[in-house]
């Protein structure tokens, strides 16, 4: 058995262009763990907290996996990506942009119980494989509805992107 028994529990602040699986290994490396795993996979786009369980910890991923989560956002617009990310080509542009009073009245219908189609550029498993990856290869396929609940959703602000939500 290679590595020692180290058990607990880190929050890695993932880097934009760093996967999850790597990341994970990283932490493992560096405390020399046997024995990791991670609480939800982050798009290698997204920078955000990773919960890395080791050890013993790893028995209680699934109950952070079903916890509630916040995250923070900026929305972009004026551009469309054959992506739907950073990585794409930008295949449209607009100038129109949204007032304020338009992005606040249609919070509420992304909020409560709702079914969303995942980007095919996403980290969902597809088949065996992360839906970017199929994405990227070219391959013909789409994601299923799922249903997601989403507390509350909220503007926090601007940026120089673009409004900022939780």
């Amino acid at each position: 058995r290679r590595g020692r028994d180290v058990h607990g529990w880190v929050v890695l602040d993932k880097p934009r262009g760093l996967g999850s699986t790597p990341a994970l290994g990283r932490v493992q490396r560096i405390l020399n763990a046997r024995k990791a795993g991670h609480a939800g996979t982050l798009d290698p786009l997204a920078e955000g907290l990773l919960v890395v369980g080791l050890g013993e910890a790893t028995k209680l991923i699934s109950r952070i996996m079903d916890a509630p989560k916040t995250y923070q956002f900026v929305i972009g617009f004026g551009e469309q990506r054959d992506t739907g990310d950073l990585e794409g080509s930008v295949i449209g542009l607009s100038d129109h942009r949204p007032s304020r009073d338009d992005i606040e009245g249609i919070l509420g219908e992304f909020t409560g119980r709702i079914s969303q189609v995942p980007p095919r550029y996403s980290a969902i498993m597809e088949q065996g494989k992360r839906a970017y990856d199929r994405a990227r290869a070219g391959e013909e396929f789409e994601l299923a509805a799922r249903d997601v609940e989403v507390h509350e959703l909220k503007k926090l602000g601007e940026t120089d992107r673009g409004p900022l939500l939780e």
